[in-house]
């Protein structure tokens, strides 16, 4: 499916890692030219290497969004988009239930202590119900955050308006 991103310049916060790198990258490989946005210069970097030699265009700023001097060098540097992630911030860890790294070493370690097992999927599927009671029974996947935000970047999604899209596996169960 043509998502209509190409030739879309799009910044994504906090994308050296975890959710932002994936949403980068599944932008890249619908063609929008992304600016990969971090604190650390490295990781950064390599993240915007990674994408062009997956023959995306993308390239890296760096800069701490938590002060306005920060904030308008990202922006100046950033130049004009057309797409603006806001993907840059901090949560405790449990806050989502998605399988990002830090998430993942967490999990084993609290899976030894509550003898859940040493295969990753009874880990998981006990970690989700403890943590998070969820009609899939398992965390999410940054890949499956990364292709709600793709599509509601596009085309397809340009009739949505003020809604919100849940993308928790069933976690909340209303409907707003």
């Amino acid at each position: 499916m043509d998502m209509g991103l190409t030739a879309k310049r799009a910044l994504i916060t906090g994308s050296s890692t975890g959710l932002g790198r994936a949403i980068a990258e599944m932008l890249a490989t619908e063609g929008s030219s992304v600016i990969v946005h971090g604190r650390d210069r490295d990781r950064t970097e390599k993240v915007a290497a990674g994408i062009r030699d997956a023959g995306g265009d993308a390239r890296a700023v760096c800069g701490d969004l938590a002060t306005a001097d920060g904030a308008r060098a990202v922006a100046e540097s950033a130049g004009q988009v057309d797409i603006l992630v806001n993907n840059a911030g901090t949560y405790d860890g449990l806050g989502w239930a998605i399988l990002t790294e830090p998430v993942r070493e967490m999990t084993l370690r609290v899976a030894a202590e509550q003898c859940w097992g040493t295969d990753w999927s009874d880990i998981e599927r006990s970690a989700s119900a403890a943590w998070f009671p969820n009609d899939i029974g398992r965390f999410g996947r940054p890949d499956e955050i990364a292709a709600a935000v793709t599509f509601l970047c596009s085309r397809h999604a340009d009739y949505i308006s003020g809604a919100d899209l849940r993308v928790d596996g069933g976690i909340v169960r209303t409907v707003s």
